[in-house]
């Protein structure tokens, strides 16, 4: 994943669901990536610029589902 990336992202379910507690969010976010995890940078983190909701999304590459959609 690099900044410029267009990205499709669901994140996991939070609070009570009758699915198990792996499962995802059916609901996809796409956006473009802004900035990427930086080991000289302890302040950055994976961020994308929303389409949906015009707003930044901090990402977890660890907990959240992304899909690179175009380089």
């Amino acid at each position: 994943m690099r900044v410029g990336d267009l990205v499709a992202v669901q994140y996991p379910w939070e609070g009570d669901h009758p699915d198990p507690p792996n499962s995802v969010d059916p609901e996809v976010w796409v956006g473009l990536i802004i900035e990427i995890v930086d080991p000289l940078n302890p302040y950055a983190m994976d961020k994308m610029w929303c389409f949906k909701t015009a707003s930044v999304h901090i990402l977890n590459s660890h907990r959240d589902q992304i899909e690179v959609l175009n380089k």
